[in-house]
């Protein structure tokens, strides 16, 4: 029941926020990187893509060159037995301020397009995930995530805004 419930609620969001978002300008995703070194994935529209377990999952970002447009981050997520896996994501400016083009080290011979639709520049973002059939996932910066219990089927509210974005 509080699954549904939840996704009720989530509905309710992207509504209000789909008149929201026309007016915002798009999100500068390389200028975002910069702003997320250590953080957790919260909420996945899914739990689980191609075997890997999303929400709760970290990431690192351990290069980062604005004016480059270049950043790596590291992925440490667990696969579908528990076992523990990272992931480096090799990222370059994309075609657009909200995307950015993804090289992963599972499966480097398909980049992919990742779009951010949202981000408040500090605590949270959205990440449309081009490599996980669209997945959107919330992600909060580490020094913000003990404000959001990682309770799995919970809604796990950042903003409306936030939510609204997917």
């Amino acid at each position: 029941m509080k699954h549904a419930a939840a996704h009720g609620i989530l509905g309710m969001a992207l509504l209000f926020a789909a008149g929201i978002s026309a007016a915002r300008p798009p999100v500068d995703a390389m200028r975002m990187i910069g702003h997320f070194t250590n953080m957790t994935a919260i909420y996945a529209t899914t739990a689980t893509a191609g075997g890997i377990q999303l929400e709760c999952l970290h990431a690192e970002l351990t290069e980062y060159d604005l004016d480059a447009g270049t950043g790596t981050y590291l992925w440490y997520v667990k696969d579908a037995d528990g076992n523990e896996m990272t992931i480096t994501h090799n990222m370059t400016r994309g075609g657009a301020p909200d995307e950015v083009t993804v090289v992963g080290s599972s499966d480097p011979d398909n980049p992919f397009t990742a779009t951010v639709p949202y981000t408040d520049y500090r605590k949270c973002f959205i990440l449309k995930s081009g490599d996980l059939g669209g997945q959107c996932m919330l992600w909060v910066n580490n020094a913000y995530k003990d404000n959001y219990p990682l309770v799995g089927h919970e809604w796990i509210p950042c903003t409306v805004r936030c939510y609204g974005a997917c």
